[in-house]
């Protein structure tokens, strides 16, 4: 967000996001070149990780976002995403909880979408193009 003197405002912000598995060494090293700002917690019997931010961004959803891509540019899946543990969850504006639920959606559609069959209906209800329509033209 632009400040009123022309300058650049960014905010900390705190969030988690779940990985498959548990990163092997590599993926950790990768990692903590890359993100300055993350600490790595291991679900129990290996099941999972979930690797916290301290990122900051101009907005929430920006550091979503770049922190999911900075776990996928090391290898790692990112399955969920969750706001920080602030145990007063009606401070947070509801631009994050809202934020929050769309990239959990979107990482969801990921799993999901190469079962669905004709994805690409699906795949235009976001879009807003009907592919339905286009592929009945095109058959």
């Amino acid at each position: 967000m632009e400040g009123g003197d022309g300058s650049f405002r960014v905010d900390l912000f705190r969030f988690g996001v779940r990985v498959v598995g548990v990163p092997s060494l590599a993926e950790l090293t990768a990692l903590f070149r890359r993100c300055d700002d993350v600490v790595v917690e291991h679900g129990a019997q290996g099941c999972c990780a979930t690797v916290r931010f301290d990122r900051t961004a101009a907005v929430f959803t920006d550091a979503l976002v770049s922190g999911v891509r900075d776990l996928e540019e090391v290898g790692l899946r990112p399955v969920c995403v969750s706001g920080d543990d602030d145990p007063r969850p009606s401070w947070r504006p509801a631009s994050e909880a809202l934020a929050v639920e769309a990239v959990n959606l979107v990482l969801r559609l990921r799993t999901i979408a190469p079962r669905v069959e004709r994805w690409g209906a699906v795949r235009s209800l976001l879009t807003g193009r009907d592919a339905v329509r286009t592929a009945r033209r095109a058959g």
